[in-house]
């Protein structure tokens, strides 16, 4: 082979040395005759042979490594609270961790969980989710980060008369359905507990 990297010459040398091996022990199996002789250099001739095909793709992989891959990590969720005080907006902040592109399409899961202060009876809680879509036009470089679409309109519900923070638990997910191939596949989601007043 012409041109073999540095780092692959070992491989390589170590196949060209089997292939010889090989080419040696086909002639020799040839000119033997039938017996215990030729079932062991058959043998040997066989595990050459399988020895050469994970050599092959050793080479392979190092003369043709496989791109980086990203890591998709949600970050935190970012709240903007309505000028009122009645509703918030909230939008996942993700941040690709690897060393090679994201890019969609991909899902970003994101549920809100409002759970009123203890001192209402009961307390009032309300859940919602929302599934944004990461269109394939979307590409998110290595160490940078992409902000979701925001789910609008979420009720900061109190009763009269309550003056405790009102707390959200926002529960977030990227790549839903693993339609990205990531360096890391089991840091996609975060929880998040946040106090209003």
């Amino acid at each position: 082979m012409s041109s073999i990297p540095t780092k692959c010459q070992p491989v390589a040398d170590e196949l060209a040395a089997a292939q010889e091996l090989a080419a040696d022990l086909q002639a020799e199996y040839k000119a033997t005759a039938n017996g215990p002789e030729k079932s062991r250099i058959f043998a040997l001739l066989k595990s050459v042979r399988s020895r050469i095909a994970v050599l092959r793709a050793q080479l392979n992989e190092c003369l043709n490594p496989p791109p980086p891959l990203p890591d998709l990590v949600p970050v935190t969720v970012s709240v903007s609270r309505h000028a009122d005080g009645k509703a918030l907006d909230a939008a996942v902040l993700v941040t690709n961790r690897g060393e090679g592109v994201a890019q969609g399409p991909f899902k970003i899961a994101l549920g809100v969980e409002f759970i009123s202060s203890y001192d209402q009876d009961p307390p009032l809680r309300a859940y919602r989710e929302a599934t944004f879509n990461v269109p394939a036009s979307v590409t998110i470089p290595p160490g940078t980060n992409f902000t979701s679409d925001s789910m609008k309109n979420i009720p900061i519900l109190r009763r009269p008369g309550s003056s405790m923070p009102a707390t959200f638990d926002y529960d977030a997910l990227v790549d839903v359905d693993n339609q990205v191939r990531e360096n890391v596949e089991n840091n996609n989601y975060i929880k998040v507990r946040d106090h209003r007043s």
